[in-house]
């Protein structure tokens, strides 16, 4: 494959990375990290493990439970201990967490599928969403050792 087909993408990928930079000020505190979160809690719309949730967003469980905690120290999130077995926490939207959902994602997608659905079918967007999580897992597993260098 040609290297300027290739610049092109990975120019692509970080302009995509950006994506979320065009979401309304946030309150005060929170993050984009914190509103990816809210959003795949949201998006379920039941109670996930925190385990679950490190999956969704392809993060490491450590990492998402920081992000959980402050989440559950500012009232976004709902925090519950399983009856049977004390290692799996549980976390749900609060109502303040639900409102927050509404706001910065449910009104952000409606906004994005107005823009976006001008240009694209659902089916040229559904392609190209493909294309980039495929190619995303092939670029995750290349080994340090497969550059020569």
């Amino acid at each position: 494959m040609d290297r300027q087909a290739i610049h092109v993408f990975l120019d692509a990928c970080m302009q995509a990375k950006t994506v979320f930079n065009t979401l309304p000020a946030l309150p005060e505190g929170l993050t984009v990290r914190h509103m990816r979160i809210i959003a795949a809690i949201g998006e379920k719309e039941r109670q996930l493990k925190v385990s679950e949730v490190a999956e969704a967003l392809h993060s490491t469980r450590p990492s998402i439970t920081k992000l959980i905690k402050e989440l559950f120290d500012r009232g976004y999130l709902i925090k519950q201990d399983d009856a049977q077995d004390r290692r799996l926490v549980y976390c749900a939207l609060s109502p303040s967490g639900q409102q927050l959902y509404k706001l910065y994602i449910e009104k952000y997608q409606d906004v994005l599928a107005q823009v976006l659905g001008a240009v694209y079918s659902e089916e040229e967007l559904l392609q190209a969403s493909y294309v980039m999580l495929k190619s995303m897992a092939l670029i995750r597993d290349i080994k340090e050792e497969d550059y020569g260098i």
